[in-house]
């Protein structure tokens, strides 16, 4: 399934405990596609670098928006 972080910055670990190492860490709007649900994580890896890992599922959430823009570009002149 695939799931949207929905706060600033989410910590992946290494098992579905919060005090198990951090392997990385996943962005607002990231994307992070889940194999399965154990507890209060989510078993998986980011949609962009491929990173595994056990995120917890109060950072995540279904995005049903439909997308009508896409970022090119960090920044830009005003």
């Amino acid at each position: 399934m695939l799931l949207t972080v929905k706060n600033p910055v989410a910590n992946i670990y290494k098992k579905n405990n919060k005090k198990s190492e951090i392997v990385t860490q996943i962005l607002y709007g990231e994307n992070f596609i889940t194999y399965s649900k154990s507890g209060k994580f989510y078993r998986g890896y980011k949609a962009y670098d491929k990173y595994k890992g056990f995120i917890e599922s109060k950072d995540l959430h279904i995005d049903k928006i439909k997308k009508t823009h896409k970022i090119i570009s960090r920044d830009c002149s005003l």
